[in-house]
């Protein structure tokens, strides 16, 4: 396993008419694609409801990190659904209202 990927730790649980990935650690270039192979994985498997992503444990974001989170707002939005971000650090905040994101995603 590289060691961006040991950086970067998604537990998934569910909450009434919600997926739930929470996500912790550093979301870069190594650790992207594994985010992005568990929330296509939880998309098509769940039929109805909103995915929702905490971000509470999140410590880094690049611009891998952020295209992953954009192709899952799109997914969504394709099913009818909603991508929420929840408890997005200040320092992502930052950076979502920096590249114009905060006005396009859904932040709880």
């Amino acid at each position: 396993m590289a060691s961006g990927e040991a950086d970067l730790t998604i537990d998934i649980g569910v909450e009434p008419g919600a997926a739930v990935l929470s996500v912790a650690g550093q979301l870069d270039l190594l650790s992207a694609p594994r985010l992005a192979s568990e929330l296509m994985a939880v998309q098509f498997t769940q039929t109805d409801g909103d995915l929702i992503l905490d971000l509470g444990g999140l410590t880094f974001i690049d611009s891998s990190g952020l295209r992953v989170l954009i192709d899952a707002h799109l997914t969504q939005n394709e099913r009818g659904h909603r991508l929420v971000l929840r408890n997005v650090p200040g320092q992502v905040a930052r950076l979502l209202e920096v590249t114009n994101l905060a006005g396009r995603l859904v932040l709880e």
